[in-house]
C-alpha cells in the first residue's frame, strides 16, 4: 500500500484557542469597559434627548404648560438640574456589568409615569449586544495583534 502521512502541529491552533477563550471569559477589566460605554451612551440621551441613535424612541417634547410652568417655577417636575444624569453609578464584577441610578424619579422619567415617557435605560437590546460583542471581540483582535 502506498500512503502519504501528513502530521499536522496544532501546538499554536491550541494556543490561539486558549488566547480566544481567555477573551471571551468574562473579567471584570472588560465588564468595566462595558459600564463605562453603557454610562456613555446613557448620558449620551440626555444631549440629544432621546435614543435615536440606537434605533430607539426621541423623546417627547414638554407641553407648553410644562414649559410656562418650568419658566415661573424651578421646583417642578423635569426641571433639568442634571442630578438624574449625574447619577448614574458603575458597578462591575467577574461575572455582571451594570449601571445603577438611585434617583427616586428616574423610573418615573424612564417608563412615563406621571409625566411623558423619556427612556433612559437602552430600548433597542440589539444595540446592547452590540456593545458586549464589540468590547470582547476588540481585546481578542488586540491581543491577536489584528488591530
Amino acid at each position: 500500500m502506498y500512503a502519504i502521512d501528513i502530521k499536522i502541529d496544532t501546538k499554536e491552533f491550541q494556543q490561539l484557542l486558549g488566547v480566544i477563550k481567555t477573551e471571551f471569559t468574562p473579567n471584570r477589566s472588560s465588564n468595566t469597559q462595558i459600564t463605562n460605554a453603557l454610562k456613555q451612551k446613557m448620558e449620551g440621551y440626555f444631549r440629544v434627548g432621546g435614543q435615536q441613535a440606537d434605533g430607539g424612541p426621541k423623546w417627547k417634547k414638554l407641553s407648553p404648560e410644562r414649559v410656562a410652568a418650568k419658566t415661573q417655577n424651578k421646583n417642578v417636575i423635569l426641571v433639568e438640574t442634571g442630578r438624574l444624569r449625574s447619577s448614574f453609578v458603575q458597578k462591575s464584577s467577574d461575572k455582571f456589568a451594570k449601571v445603577v441610578n438611585s434617583v427616586p424619579y428616574g423610573v418615573k422619567h424612564d417608563e412615563g409615569i406621571d409625566t411623558p415617557e423619556r427612556p433612559i435605560i437602552p430600548r433597542n437590546r440589539n444595540s446592547m449586544v452590540g456593545l458586549v460583542e464589540k468590547t470582547y471581540l476588540g481585546r481578542l483582535k488586540k491581543r491577536l495583534g489584528i488591530l
